[in-house]
This record gives C-alpha cells, sequence and structure tokens, in this order.
C-alpha cells in the first residue's frame, strides 16, 4: 500500500476524507497527478494497482493523466467520506468511476460493482445473479468471494473483517476481479 504524504501532512486540521485510486484502464503504466489546495502530488499505476488510501485536505481535488491524453481529469469533491477512484476502459479510451465508501465496523461485507460493458452473471449460494454494467450489488458476505457463472472464482485474501468492494471487469475477454477494501 503506498501512502501519499504530502497530503496527510496538509490534511493534519481539516480533513475531508480519505480517497484510494484504482488503476483498472490501460494495460500500461498510467502516471496521474492529484492536485489539492495549491499542492500536487503524482502517482504512477500499473494495471491493477491501487494507490492505497490516503487523506485529502478539506478541499475540492482534481486527478489528471501525465502519460496519457486519452485518459480525462476527475474532479473529487471535499467531503468527510471514503472516496474510491477508479479508471476503466470505455468505448473511447478510458473513464472515471468515483465510488462513495461504505465502511462497516468489525464485520464482513461484501459489494460489487460492474465496471464491465456487459452484464455480470455469477453463482451465489442463493442461485444465479446478474449484475448491470454501471450497477452494484450487495453480496453475501460468506467467505469474500466471487463466482462467475460457468467458472472462474476469485476470493479476497484480507484476514481484518471489514467492509469490501469488488470490482468486476474484463480484461483480454476475461471476467476479472479486484477487491479494494472500503475502509
Amino acid at each position: 500500500m503506498k501512502h501519499i504524504p504530502l497530503f496527510l501532512a496538509l490534511a493534519a486540521s481539516a480533513i475531508a476524507g480519505d480517497l484510494n485510486i484504482v488503476q483498472l484502464g490501460s494495460p500500461d503504466a498510467v502516471g496521474l497527478e492529484i492536485a489539492c489546495d495549491g499542492s500536487k502530488q503524482n502517482v504512477d499505476l500499473t494495471h491493477g494497482s491501487s494507490t492505497g488510501l490516503f487523506t485529502l485536505p478539506e478541499k475540492p481535488a482534481v486527478i489528471s493523466p501525465t502519460s496519457d491524453d486519452k485518459i480525462p481529469s476527475l474532479n473529487i469533491p471535499a467531503i468527510a467520506e471514503t472516496n474510491i477512484a477508479v479508471l476503466s476502459p470505455a468505448e473511447k479510451g478510458y473513464r472515471w468511476t468515483l465510488i462513495r465508501g461504505k465502511r462497516t465496523e468489525k464485520k464482513w461485507t461484501l459489494r460489487a460493482i460492474n465496471l464491465a460493458s456487459e452484464p455480470a452473471k455469477l453463482a451465489t449460494k442463493e442461485g444465479p445473479m446478474e449484475i448491470q454494467p454501471d450497477a452494484t450489488q450487495d453480496l453475501p458476505a460468506n467467505g469474500i468471494s466471487v463466482r462467475f457463472e460457468g467458472g472462474g472464482k476469485f476470493s479476497y485474501d484480507g484476514s481484518e473483517p471489514c467492509a469490501v468492494v469488488a470490482l468486476i471487469y474484463r480484461k483480454d475477454g476475461e471476467w476479472q476481479v479486484l477487491f479494494v477494501p472500503d475502509r
């Protein structure tokens, strides 16, 4: 987990909330700049990686690309909640999805977000479930795993009880899941 020390120092007195940036878009490393309250921080993220949580000052922020002009900028509002900013493929280039945090105290929860352009068909103990593109669905938190109809199972390997977001996406024509703690 990477930390963004510049923003931690700035946020000592007026905290807006935590942010985690996840890169599921480009197969190449992506350079991003996070600008907030007159300060800037650059990060490079490979596919499937994240910054980990870092705290922003109580000011709006902007995530801008430094390495790929097909990546749009993303405005982050100054709110006191956790946000997960996910870069994913779009019909033309890439897009951002800003997900509001949904923390829990000392218990497991799981919600899945389908970032693909087609429905994700899951197999659950309760029976088949379909998650439409850009939709969010709460899932049973037994074992914190996502299983697709026809095969493919992905499991969260964390051990501390917490809320977890399963980011569902397609890579090379195959269903993939990246689990992100929702703290």
